[in-house]
């Protein structure tokens, strides 16, 4: 995606610092929250220097992900680096420009009201990831819930002559570019796209699912599974990309790095039979 940050000079260069998703991924896997959560810390009067230098440090590594070649294996390493980073005479300007970026990031984001995350395709590496980890089998249904431009939809019904895809699209062009793709790929009695609200119009769908994919970001994750977390049936597997469902533990996690270097990550769940107290059986 297109890089838009704020110039600072840091540890002896000028670099670019930028909440972009490539941001908001790194700091969800970091913290387990969302950005706005980080700045909200920044705001917050209250709270003391040394809590605002910690959220400051984190934010400010995420929003180098995109310009700066970090190893993920070296996570404590690059914090204590971007922590040193940090002085007195620049933190105020540091986190001046992390504000300002998170005013960007959550204004230019959304597309339209409701919008869930922003449209960003998923690389071939990706897909092709996402389909051997469906592993689907004959009959199954594949729900993507954001669909975007249909790249999923179609992968999972050609990797299998009589599988069922159905995919949520808000966005109105995406959603007639889906239809037209339908159309080019003869898949019409298969794939199926609704210009719909997920929150408000995907519950009989994901009732029928055998396999769901999301990929939004990590409060929306969660609020979509806890928004219909009774509509799953028994034996559904879920994979998300970049981001986790809180509330379940993961059946496996796959790391895929693309051609252009980017290292996305599929966590894949399956949906287990409740006990009569409520807590998912093993």
């Amino acid at each position: 995606m297109e890089l838009i940050g704020t110039k600072l000079w840091l540890g002896g260069k000028e670099r670019v610092i930028a909440l972009d998703l490539n941001a908001l991924i790194c700091y969800a896997r970091i913290t387990g929250t969302e950005v706005y959560q980080g700045l909200a810390i920044l705001e917050n009067k209250k709270i003391g220097l040394l809590e605002k230098f910690e959220a400051i440090r984190l934010l400010l590594y995420s929003a180098l992900v995109s310009c700066q070649r970090w190893n993920p294996e070296n996570l404590s390493e690059d914090l204590d680096t971007v922590g040193n980073w940090l002085q007195p005479s620049n933190m105020m300007k540091v986190m001046d420009a992390l504000m300002e970026q998170g005013t960007q990031a959550s204004g230019a984001g959304s597309e339209f009201d409701g919008q869930l995350a922003p449209f960003v395709p998923s690389f071939t590496a990706v897909v092709e990831a996402v389909v051997r980890l469906a592993d689907l089998k004959d009959h199954d249904v594949f729900l993507d819930l954001g669909a975007g431009d249909g790249r999923l939809l179609v992968a999972a019904a050609e990797s299998n002559p009589t599988v069922k895809a159905i995919g949520f699209e808000a966005h109105l062009e995406r959603y007639r570019g889906i239809k037209g793709l339908i159309r080019e790929r003869k898949l019409g009695s298969r794939v199926f796209v609704r210009n719909e609200d997920v929150m408000v119009a995907a519950g009989e769908e994901i009732a029928e699912a055998t396999v769901v994919y999301l990929y939004l970001l990590q409060g929306t994750t969660n609020k979509v599974f806890q928004t219909f977390r009774d509509r799953f049936k028994p034996g559904t597997k879920i994979i998300t990309q970049d981001f986790t469902i809180e509330a379940l533990l993961p059946a496996s996690v796959t790391s895929v790095t693309t051609d252009q270097g980017a290292t996305h990550v599929l966590t894949s769940y399956v949906i287990e039979a409740e006990t009569s107290t409520g807590v998912q059986a093993a």
